[in-house]
């Protein structure tokens, strides 16, 4: 199995167990949310997907999905390691900038994993801070991505998209985040909605990688380097080329 194929399972395994984690933590947690910590159950357009990872829920009662929220971002985190390596990989011209899109991917894994443990039950503007923290190099390491897809012009232009995508709510949510941190009443609702919508616009980004290969570099082991043309070359290369043919 190939180094690309083992990263296209790595990403599409992480979607779906981050797909069924977060789904299984809605689903048990009691309630609550910053706007009103009465509500029952989880509201998808309110909640944040931190408020998962509570071992408090917002209402004051007990989170028993809990930890389904805290693997569900462990796991998300852990996926996005091969998705940078292999989105980057779909840009090979732009190799140097690739190299440091991947090094920014791990470092956002392991703020991440900070995340999910440093819970806003418990640790309040430390979890800010983390969040904060996870999310810089997070969306330099998207930024970075996408100017490589849109660099390299043999990159899927479908993935550069989703990417693009991806980046642009990511960048309004969380500046707005940075914006309302400790506001009176958890700031506007737009927070939690275009969180939401950022989320289902990566996890898109990474089946969209996944499914598609590398620039493929023998389409082009027959054309010749920039610069270079069949005249420019030394008369004993054609002749060696002539007796090749």
């Amino acid at each position: 199995m190939t180094l690309e194929r083992r990263r296209d399972r790595a990403i599409v395994l992480s979607v779906a167990l981050f797909t069924a984690l977060v789904a299984t933590a809605m689903a048990l947690y009691p309630g609550g949310h910053s706007w009103d910590s009465r509500a029952q159950g989880h509201d998808l357009w309110r909640n944040y997907l931190c408020d998962l990872a509570r071992g408090i829920a917002l209402d004051g009662q007990p989170n028993p999905g809990a930890l389904a929220g805290k693997l569900a971002m462990i796991v998300l985190a852990a996926g996005l390691v091969p998705f940078f390596a292999r989105t980057t990989s779909l840009a090979p011209r732009a190799a140097r900038l690739g190299r440091a899109v991947r090094t920014l991917a791990s470092v956002t894994a392991m703020a991440v994993f900070l995340v999910a443990f440093v819970s806003g039950d418990r640790y309040g503007r430390l979890h800010a801070a983390a969040v904060v923290l996870a999310g810089v190099p997070g969306l330099a390491a998207g930024a970075g991505a996408v100017l490589a897809l849109a660099w390299d012009r043999r990159s899927p232009r479908d993935v550069l998209g989703a990417g693009a995508l991806t980046l642009g709510l990511g960048l309004v949510d969380f500046t707005l985040y940075v914006a309302n941190v400790g506001a009176d009443g958890g700031g506007p609702v737009a927070v939690t909605v275009l969180q939401r919508l950022a989320t289902v616009a990566l996890l898109a980004w990474m089946l969209a990688a996944a499914r598609r290969r590398p620039a493929d570099a023998t389409q082009h082991a027959g054309s010749e380097p920039r610069g270079v043309t069949r005249g420019s070359r030394p008369p004993v290369a054609l002749e060696a080329e002539e007796k090749a043919a």
